[in-house]
């Protein structure tokens, strides 16, 4: 059969304060199991009865866990023990195309790797790195202390916060010292005044 066997569910996670992020994980597999019974319910039914409708949300995540690439290509057989070639395909292009902004495809085998499928009309590429750059600063945290509480989870680099609490205050300029707030801001108007009149002819 060839179709589409997938159906994108909505999910709302919530977290208390001073829950850890290894409970938080727990919860929200306990919940997806749970709601499992309601799978089978089309996306468009449950958008159709929000209030907020396709704004429901408005980005993806997607777990893949199936050797798929390895199949395809024909690095092994279904038969382990016999030696008899298997069919190989190469070459193998592909296209992914969603109709959310912005997705997060999460695939696992010898390694978790995460990627994002992003529309370039919405988000900037330097935006999306600075996403991933986040992602890897929480997994290093987890990683690091499997015990830490969900407030406690730094999202911002060092460099993030020095731009934050010391560039951007920096908004030290000079100003005529002979003029008050009122006079400065005379001045402003005029000159944008200034900018918009002329003189125009119409043929």
């Amino acid at each position: 059969m060839i179709g589409l066997f997938i159906n994108s569910i909505p999910v709302r996670v919530r977290w208390e304060e001073k829950m850890k992020f290894f409970q938080l994980l727990q919860k929200i597999q306990a919940e997806a199991i749970e709601s499992e019974a309601h799978h089978h319910c089309p996306l468009v039914e449950i958008q159709a009865i929000s209030l907020v409708k396709r704004n429901l949300f408005d980005h993806n995540v997607g777990f893949e866990n199936y050797p798929i690439a390895k199949r395809i290509e024909g690095y092994e057989n279904e038969d382990n023990e016999s030696n008899k070639p298997g069919l190989k395909l190469t070459h193998v292009e592909v296209f992914e195309q969603s109709n959310y902004d912005f997705n997060v495809a999460v695939s696992a085998a010898a390694n978790i790797s995460i990627s994002f499928l992003y529309n370039g009309n919405v988000y900037e590429r330097d935006d999306v790195e600075r996403i991933g750059s986040h992602f890897r600063l929480i997994a290093d945290q987890v990683i690091e202390n499997q015990d830490i509480e969900i407030n406690d989870i730094e999202l911002l680099s060092a460099e993030e916060k020095k731009r934050i609490l010391q560039d951007f205050k920096n908004t030290h300029v000079e100003y005529p010292k002979d003029k008050n707030l009122r006079g400065l801001f005379q001045q402003q108007e005029a000159e944008e005044n200034k900018e918009f009149t002329g003189d125009f002819g119409f043929n």
